[in-house]
Parts: structure tokens; sequence; C-alpha cells
């Protein structure tokens, strides 16, 4: 193992030393800060969820709205219809 630490750039061995770093090892700051960024992490791929879902029942939305609007003058024209006739 210690020649391929020797070959390791400075920078991959603090990366390397971070990734084997367990949770037992992290102080209590440190476990609180990463629960709160892993929950940080869960919530912005929840709220683009949302977000996105939200986006789609707008345009069925503006859909549903277009069709009331012709059922409105589908209404109105057979109103005027039925009092000519």
């Amino acid at each position: 193992m210690k020649p391929i630490r020797k070959l390791l750039r400075k920078k991959q061995r603090k990366n390397l030393a971070r990734k084997n770093r367990t949770h037992r090892d992290m102080t209590k700051e440190e476990k609180s800060l990463h629960k709160i960024e892993m929950h940080e992490r869960e919530c912005a791929i929840r709220y683009e969820y949302i977000e996105k879902r939200l986006n789609e029942g707008s345009e069925k939305f503006k859909r549903i709205e277009i069709m009331l609007w012709g059922l409105y003058g589908v209404l109105a024209a057979s109103l005027g219809v039925t009092k000519i006739f």
C-alpha cells in the first residue's frame, strides 16, 4: 500500500482520506453538518420535482380553461339559435 500512496498526489491523498472517513470518526458537529447537507440535497430534489409537477398541472389547467371558453361559445351560440327559430 505504501508505494501506491507515494504515487498519489497530495490532493488525491486528501480526497482518499476524506472518502475513507467513517461516520464514527466524525465529531458531533461534523455529523450534524453532514446530516443537514444530506437533508438539503434531498429537499432540493424534492422541490425540483414539486415544481415540475406544478408546471405540468398549470399546462393542464390552461388546456381545460381553453376548453371551457369554447364551451361558453357553444352555449351562447345555441341560445342564440333557439331564440331565432
